[in-house]
């Protein structure tokens, strides 16, 4: 069993559970870095094994430059489409957001997302 998610809450209850953790695949580990101390902090306190999975979105092609081409717009759309809640609406209060445990969707990570560029790795 994996959990996903971004609040402190998911992070527990995996511990608490004995399951794994599957990391958001938009965020760099900066992000989330106190979530996953949290979890294998929370893993060793409840006698439980951590297991974090990272996703990664990739588009492979037999020519490194097509393969960066092509990807370009649609991860730049996926990441964008991910982001538009935050970007395209009305930001709920961040004081609401940071109480229900939340508070990563207060933090500007998302908005900073959709405003990077992709770089060639």
């Amino acid at each position: 069993m994996f959990l996903g998610g971004t609040s402190d809450r998911t992070y527990t209850l995996a511990a608490e559970r004995g399951w794994g953790v599957a990391i958001p695949p938009l965020l760099p580990y900066v992000a989330l870095e106190k979530q996953m101390d949290l979890y294998r902090a929370s893993c060793a306190e409840h006698g439980t094994e951590p297991d974090i999975v990272w996703i990664h979105a990739c588009h492979l092609d037999e020519d490194r430059e097509t393969a960066h081409r092509e990807a370009q717009s649609w991860v730049t759309g996926f990441i964008k489409g991910n982001a538009s809640p935050l970007t395209e609406w009305p930001k709920p209060p961040t004081e609401g957001l940071n109480k229900a445990g939340y508070g990563f969707y207060a933090a500007g990570i998302m908005e900073g997302l959709a405003e990077r560029s992709l770089t060639t790795s």
